[in-house]
């Protein structure tokens, strides 16, 4: 990775919290659902973040985006402090990062239009006139690959594919330099998937976005990522050049994620099977969260924290086998 690139968005110890509480509203616990989690996105490229359901991948995305407030930490993007921004002081930036979701089918509202769910995106960024926002949205919905016609139907007479494109349509609509991606093919046929990834490629170029990617999918990782982050309970374990990462996982839980895997057409790699039970973020382990499912966990594994090391230039890894 070239550091002269013009770093977007940089997390430093960024930390969401959620409180549990019992039925008269005393605090009981706290989910620790993203960790102490620094990472950094240069403009144009794709940040993949991988890792297993509940790991916290999707809230990571969601706090940086101001979705949920931040328990503790900071986020810059393009070099600004956003991390304790009032709503009103944040609406100028909000332009500049979007988020395309996950299901297309719950994400679209089902009684508006597509131009009616278009337009008031622009209603709300300050855009009074209603020609000038049919175009900009006319615009958005060839450039994604839709016709004219779809302007005035409503989201049940698209398929999913499409439903998906509208939801990218609604994203690039402001111009943003940052989109965070909260897998946006997992609920697609196969199929439609590449078709969504070639748009997101192609976009890319056009506009040099930069995304955060969040997938659970190693495969559409591999396809799609630059850089790869990998995460377990709430904290970045790995990161590295997706070509690094997938030829050289080091971390005991890559690993085991890159076993998974179906290789077609290759030797069958002997898949790591992991065992013990996946822990609550509610009552995380101490030391390395991932002592407790690791094969090679030593007594200092459950006494302390592992801070990232950096083993080759760009791949950094939080595990005691490469020293603490």
């Amino acid at each position: 990775m070239n550091e002269d690139r013009q770093k977007i968005l940089e997390t430093k110890h960024l930390k969401k919290y959620f409180s549990i509480k019992d039925a008269l509203g005393k605090q009981t616990g706290v989910v620790k659902a993203v960790d102490d989690v620094s990472l950094t996105l240069h403009k144009g490229e794709t940040y993949g973040l991988v890792g297993e359901s509940g790991c916290g991948k999707s809230t990571l995305g969601r706090s940086i985006l101001r979705l949920f407030p931040i328990t503790e930490g900071e986020v810059w993007l393009e070099g600004n402090d956003i991390s304790n921004l009032s709503p009103g002081q944040l609406r100028p930036y909000r332009k500049k990062m979007q988020m395309i979701f996950q299901d297309p089918y719950t994400s679209l509202n089902p009684r508006k239009t597509v131009g009616e769910t278009l337009e008031e995106v622009l209603k709300i960024h300050g855009e009074k006139n209603r020609t000038v926002r049919e175009e900009k949205c006319q615009e958005a919905l060839r450039t994604v690959g839709l016709r004219p016609e779809h302007y005035n139907r409503f989201p049940h007479e698209f398929s999913g594919g499409q439903r998906q494109r509208v939801g990218i349509a609604r994203a690039i609509l402001v111009n943003p330099s940052f989109i965070v991606c909260d897998e946006p093919v997992s609920a697609l046929d196969v199929s439609i998937q590449a078709q969504i990834m070639n748009l997101l490629d192609a976009l890319q170029e056009e506009k040099q976005l930069t995304y955060l990617f969040v997938s659970h999918n190693m495969s559409v990782i591999n396809y799609i990522a630059d850089r790869v982050g990998v995460m377990y309970l709430g904290h970045l374990v790995e990161e590295a050049d997706t070509e690094e990462l997938f030829s050289n996982p080091c971390h005991p839980y890559t690993q085991a994620l890159l076993s998974a895997v179906l290789q077609i057409g290759a030797v069958r790699k002997e898949r790591i099977e992991l065992t013990g039970e996946l822990p609550s973020p509610l009552h995380p382990p101490a030391g390395c969260v991932f002592h407790t499912r690791c094969p090679y966990a030593e007594q200092k594994c459950k006494e302390k924290p592992v801070m990232p090391r950096e083993l080759s230039p760009g791949h950094f890894v939080a595990c005691s086998l490469y020293g603490s």
